[in-house]
């Protein structure tokens, strides 16, 4: 069916347009076909009808008027034509009749309308020819039930116009939707894959241009990471050779403030490696069992003499890089010990996702600059110096990218009553 759609949007609603006032106009025109072989005449149709007979019979003689009004009523039962013999009720004569039937009679003619014995079967019309008899004829009713046939056809009609509507209102948009999803969503990092380039001509466009955008980004971000990179390697073998000359130095004092300075700058350069290694480099996935991982990673923290509170409230399973989460973690559960108290880790399950918590009851990060605090070189107070804090503000950026590059979420809350809450939301396996 694409083949025979245009292709683009003013085109395709121009094509509705067209459309649905051709699918309307014909809808209305088969409705007034079929409706005048389903519903009775039209009023002046009738009023015509009986106009005529009462002249045919005023032109009859009296004898000959019951025989012509048995053949009339074989041919036109509905009208119910007869003679009313007797005087008329006064209630009948004081009714004017209707205009349309008198106007159609004429002189010496008069109507007078009551209604029907049952009035669902319409109103009867005493009529008075011009030597004085009365004919009694029936106009049955003319308005058609409100659940007729034309209704069903207008209601089939209004709902196959919205439908037809909404099927080309989603073609065109649904393009536009997966393309807000993917910019959204969008981070070099994690290597997004090319948006479907589909739907009509300014939407194939615009798709084929985002995708030409993300890969000049991940190429620009694959570029720096290794410029930077390549800087950061290159810097150790200067450093390593102006330690090596340090050693060397009479004065203990000096030679040890540089040997410090190198060593701080070493830590630099290493923390600087480990971030640009995180980004640019994508480790295999594979099927986690967390429980395990974080066993062991408790254990080991166990045997250096540093106590890690286990929490396992469920078992579940994810599929990641389980050396990047266990990197992560680590430097997590570092910094709980160098900036506040030693740690607590659950491991539960919400909504079929895997979540693990680090919890301490140290000062905790303020609200606004938790945002801050997951960027890169970026420190809890930017008055002191990197001696005093003893980091460079890479742990919570690493351990960030990384798990979203593993298709998961990670969020810095309060713990309560006091302390940091570190929460990390992979997917099940």
């Amino acid at each position: 069916m694409k083949r025979f759609l245009p292709g683009t949007i003013f085109a395709q609603l121009a094509l509705l347009i067209v459309g649905a006032v051709l699918l309307a106009n014909g809808a209305g025109l088969l409705m007034l076909l079929v409706g005048q072989n389903h519903l009775g005449p039209h009023p002046a149709e009738i009023t015509g009808r009986i106009a005529g007979f009462v002249e045919l019979l005023d032109k009859t003689p009296p004898a000959e008027r019951d025989a012509l009004i048995a053949k009339i009523g074989q041919s036109h039962p509905e009208l119910s034509i007869r003679q009313v013999i007797g005087p008329q009720p006064a209630r009948a004569v004081k009714r004017p009749g209707p205009a349309h039937l008198e106007r159609a009679l004429g002189r010496p003619f008069s109507v007078v309308t009551q209604p029907a014995a049952a009035p669902q079967t319409g109103q009867e019309h005493l009529i008075r020819l011009a030597d004085g008899s009365f004919i009694s004829a029936r106009e049955p009713p003319s308005d058609p039930p409100l659940l007729g046939p034309h209704l069903f056809s207008w209601l089939f009609v209004g709902f196959s116009l919205i439908g037809v509507a909404l099927w080309t209102g989603w073609r065109i948009a649904r393009p536009l939707q997966d393309m807000t999803r993917a910019v959204e969503g969008f981070r070099p990092e994690m290597n997004p894959r090319p948006l479907a380039e589909a739907g009509p001509y300014e939407i194939r466009a615009l798709a084929s241009a985002f995708n030409r955008m993300q890969t000049r980004i991940g190429e620009l971000l694959t570029d720096k990471t290794n410029a930077l990179a390549a800087v950061s390697h290159d810097l150790r073998t200067p450093i390593t050779r102006m330690r090596l000359r340090a050693e060397f130095m009479t004065d203990t004092l000096e030679r040890e403030r540089m040997i410090h300075d190198l060593d701080t700058m070493d830590h630099l350069t290493r923390s600087a490696l480990n971030y640009l290694k995180n980004v640019k480099d994508g480790s295999n996935r594979e099927k986690v069992d967390l429980a395990s991982l974080i066993h062991s990673i408790a254990d080991r923290h166990a045997d250096a003499g540093k106590t890690v509170t286990v929490d396992i409230q469920a078992r579940p399973s994810v599929v990641a890089s389980a050396l990047d989460l266990e990197r992560v973690i680590d430097n997590l559960i570092e910094n709980a010990f160098k900036y506040a108290t030693p740690p607590v880790i659950r491991l539960r399950e919400k909504d079929q996702d895997a979540v693990i918590e680090i919890e301490d009851r140290g000062p905790g990060i303020p609200a606004l600059s938790r945002e801050t605090m997951t960027r890169p070189f970026t420190r809890g107070d930017r008055a002191r110096s990197m001696e005093q804090v003893g980091g460079f503000g890479m742990g919570l950026a690493i351990a960030r990218d990384t798990v979203l590059r593993q298709g998961g979420s990670f969020e810095l809350l309060d713990a309560e009553p006091t302390g940091l809450l570190i929460r990390i939301t992979l997917q099940p396996a």
